[in-house]
C-alpha cells in the first residue's frame, strides 16, 4: 500500500517542482479532507445515538430574587448527578428558565449574565431540563433525520429559524407530562467546542434516539497508509496543481512566473477533471441506491403513484 509519503515524492517528481515534504502531505490530507465535506463520503458516515436525560423534580430548592445563587435541600442534593452534570442544563423554578451556570453541592449558579428575577421562595419545587444535547465530538454533519428508538418513527432535522416559527413559545412553555420528540434543530456551539441540537417537544422521561452522522475527516501525516477508498491517481493531480500554484506564488522572474501560471491553470483543469474519481466506489453506490429505488417503486410499492422521475420511468409499458 501507498503511503502519503510514497505519494508526495510521486507527485514532486512528475511535476519537477521540489518543495517540503511536510507540505506537500499536509496539501494532500486537505484536499481529502476539503471534499470529503463538499460530497459526504459514505466512508465518514456512521449510525450514533443519542440520549436524553429525564428531567429533575425531587427535592426543593430556595432562591432569592437578584441573587445568581439557588440552593436545593437534602432530596434534591441526592437527585443530582455530581461532577458539575447540571452545568449547560436549565431549571425552572416559578415561570422562567435560567440557565445552569456552575454546580457546588446543593448550590446552582444561574449563568451570568442572568440573575434569578423573581420573587424569593423557599423550599419551591422546581424542574431542570435539558435544553440543549452535545454530539459527540467527532461529529460534522448530520442527515436529514434522526430516529425516535421507542417508536421508529423519523424525526425531521429543521433549521433554528423553521423551530422558532413552528413552536415560538417554547422557551416560556412546559408541559408537565412531558412529549414525544417531533423535530431537532441544530443550535450554537456547546462551550467544550462541540455540535449541539435541540430536541422539541421536551420529553419528561428519558428518550434514545438514533441518527446518521457524518465524521469529521482526519488529519493525514507522511507515514500513514492512503485510504482504501481513494483514488491514488486523482489525488496525485491534485497535489500537482497545489506545487504549481505554490512555485508560481514564490517566482521572482516574470517569464520564469508566467511559464509556472499556465502550467497551473492547465493543471487546473486536469485536477476539475481527476477530482469527480477522487473517491472511488462513490459512483458505484450511487448507481446501487439507483437501482434500490428503481426494485422499490417496481416491485415493493402497492399505490404505483407516479411521484418521481423512476416512477414515471417504469409505470411505462415495454
Amino acid at each position: 500500500m501507498m503511503t502519503f509519503e510514497d505519494l508526495a515524492r510521486e507527485a514532486i517528481a512528475l511535476s519537477s517542482s521540489p518543495a517540503p515534504m511536510p507540505l506537500v502531505v499536509q496539501w494532500a490530507s486537505t484536499i481529502i479532507n476539503e471534499l470529503s465535506r463538499v460530497k459526504k463520503v459514505q466512508h465518514f458516515k456512521v449510525l450514533r445515538e443519542l440520549y436524553i436525560p429525564p428531567v429533575l423534580n425531587t427535592g426543593l430548592v430556595s432562591a432569592t430574587r437578584d441573587s445568581a445563587n439557588l440552593t436545593g435541600n437534602a432530596a434534591a442534593l441526592a437527585a443530582w448527578p455530581g461532577g458539575h452534570q447540571l452545568v449547560g442544563r436549565y431549571i425552572r423554578i416559578q415561570t422562567v428558565w435560567y440557565p445552569i451556570g456552575d454546580q457546588q453541592g446543593t448550590v446552582l449558579k444561574i449563568r451570568p449574565p442572568a440573575l434569578f428575577a423573581e420573587n424569593s421562595v423557599t423550599l419551591h419545587s422546581y424542574v431542570i431540563q435539558t435544553r440543549y444535547l452535545e454530539l459527540d465530538e467527532d461529529v460534522d454533519l448530520l442527515d436529514e433525520h434522526m430516529t425516535h428508538g421507542r417508536f421508529g418513527s423519523p424525526i425531521p432535522v429543521i433549521t433554528k429559524d423553521q423551530m422558532d416559527a413552528l413552536y415560538p413559545g417554547r422557551w416560556s412553555a412546559y408541559a408537565s407530562s412531558g412529549g414525544v420528540p417531533q423535530h431537532v434543530c441544530e443550535v450554537e456551539v456547546s462551550l467544550r467546542g462541540r455540535r449541539q441540537v435541540e430536541v422539541y417537544p421536551y420529553s419528561q422521561a428519558s428518550e434514545l434516539l438514533y441518527y446518521n452522522a457524518w465524521l469529521k475527516p482526519p488529519t493525514y501525516t507522511y507515514d500513514q497508509y492512503l485510504p482504501n477508498f481513494i483514488n491514488y491517481a486523482a489525488l496525485v493531480e491534485g497535489v500537482k496543481h497545489r506545487l504549481y500554484e505554490y512555485h508560481a506564488a514564490r517566482e521572482q522572474e516574470p517569464q520564469r512566473q508566467a511559464v509556472l501560471m499556465n502550467l497551473a491553470a492547465r493543471q487546473r483543469t486536469i485536477w476539475q477533471d481527476a477530482r469527480a474519481e477522487l473517491f472511488l466506489h462513490e459512483a458505484a453506490a450511487a448507481q446501487g441506491g439507483l437501482s434500490a429505488m428503481l426494485l422499490k417503486d417496481r416491485f415493493v410499492s402497492t399505490s404505483r403513484d407516479i411521484n418521481n422521475a423512476w416512477s414515471a420511468v417504469w409505470s411505462r409499458e415495454p
